[in-house]
């Protein structure tokens, strides 16, 4: 890299991915003049790319699932990437998650030899849930990756890739000074039992785990009368989520579709009952206690148990190594005994004061309080590596 701009071809293929692409082209313009390419939504086309090679939108449905009747497309879009970057010759590639795209482009590019940026990639593959032989095997086409989570870069480090534990972005969102009385909403304060039901957004956790949530709450409403209920979601799943609602005979229920107000009503729940996900550590930033379930079709669990490498589902009992928060994963996901536990929650102040003693500690495991930002470590990574 001479002492002119930073050429840095950058790909992402989600809407997360591009939050955390535009942060860092951010962090990285406050070290260098940017000559920006590549793939991106909103965030990244505002930090600098003046037009994405292609619509971002193509990659987010190119998941497991969607894979094979998209081959052809994909594999032209692959093509079409690696000449841009050829053609390009920056000194950094840097692609953000969508794995099933991102890696096959820098494999091909490193390949061919064409052109030798720095190749780094955002959102370490976990290798420590499944298929751990996948760092090995990035190793041998990466100059470097950028991990979410402290207990990540050994993993690829054994095998000679540099990496660095930049912390999760979450830590940035605003979820740590959210406002749970702003979060209310129209619920008056003389209702003084709250509770959220986040019944995650994709159609296998409405179909399988949903219900045994809605189950739980029931038998909490048929207990407490009043007990009002949270219940952020999508828009676009706004009406199937009313319908699973309805169909449980659910009362008092409240649903948040406001992206910005996200965080305040997490904060507004005295106890969450949520999918296993990202958002356990969402609600873990915003101090909610919470229990977690997860339910899948037989077939499907079966062959998961046998590749699963870790004894926690949720990231916060990861990170801590010990089952802070409540799992119910699968034949445990049973209502009666999830209701049990949130009850246990809404009424043990030394229980919540426990739960909430262990958020504190996975906030400042993934960065909180941290002197730089995610984006600013990941950026400072990026430049040490070129």
């Amino acid at each position: 890299m001479n002492g002119g701009a930073l050429k840095v071809f950058i790909i992402a293929g989600e809407v997360s991915g591009d939050n955390l692409g535009g942060a860092i082209l951010s962090a990285l313009a406050a070290h260098k003049t940017l000559d920006i390419r590549g793939i991106g939504g909103d965030a990244i086309l505002q930090a600098g790319l003046k037009e994405s090679l292609f619509p971002m939108d193509e990659l987010s449905i190119m998941g497991i699932a969607e894979v094979l009747p998209k081959v052809p497309h994909m594999l032209k879009r692959i093509k079409q990437t690696v000449a841009a970057i050829e053609d390009f010759s920056p000194d950094v590639v840097l692609s953000i998650d969508a794995p099933d795209f991102c890696f096959r482009v820098q494999k091909r590019l490193h390949k061919r030899g064409i052109v030798r940026p720095k190749q780094i990639h955002y959102g370490a593959p976990t290798v420590w849930a499944w298929r751990a032989g996948r760092a090995k095997k990035i190793s041998k086409f990466l100059d470097g990756v950028i991990c979410l989570f402290p207990f990540e870069p050994p993993y690829f480090e054994k095998h000679g890739l540099k990496a660095v534990a930049a912390g999760h972005p979450v830590v940035d969102s605003g979820a740590l000074t959210a406002d749970g009385l702003k979060g209310r909403g129209d619920i008056p304060l003389k209702y003084n039992q709250v509770i959220g039901l986040l019944l995650g957004s994709r159609g296998g956790e409405l179909k399988y785990t949903a219900p045994s949530l809605c189950a739980s709450v029931k038998i909490l409403q048929e207990k407490y009368p009043d007990l009002q209920i949270q219940v952020p979601t999508l828009p676009r799943l706004e009406a199937r989520v009313i319908e699973l609602l309805d169909a449980h005979g659910l009362k008092n229920y409240h649903i948040r579709t406001d992206k910005a107000s996200k965080w305040d009503v997490f904060a507004s729940c005295q106890v969450a009952l949520a999918v296993s996900g990202t958002v356990g550590l969402e609600l873990c930033m915003t101090k909610t206690p919470h229990i977690i379930a997860y339910k899948m079709s037989a077939f499907t669990f079966q062959i998961l148990k046998r590749v699963i490498r870790t004894p926690y589902a949720h990231l916060g009992n990861i990170i801590l190594n010990r089952a802070l928060v409540p799992e119910f994963i699968q034949d445990q996901c049973q209502p009666d005994e999830m209701a049990q536990v949130v009850d246990a929650l809404l009424c043990d102040e030394a229980l919540v004061k426990d739960m909430q003693s262990g958020f504190i500690e996975i906030a400042k495991a993934v960065g909180a309080g941290a002197k730089e930002t995610p984006a600013e470590i990941a950026a400072r990574f990026i430049l040490k590596n070129n």
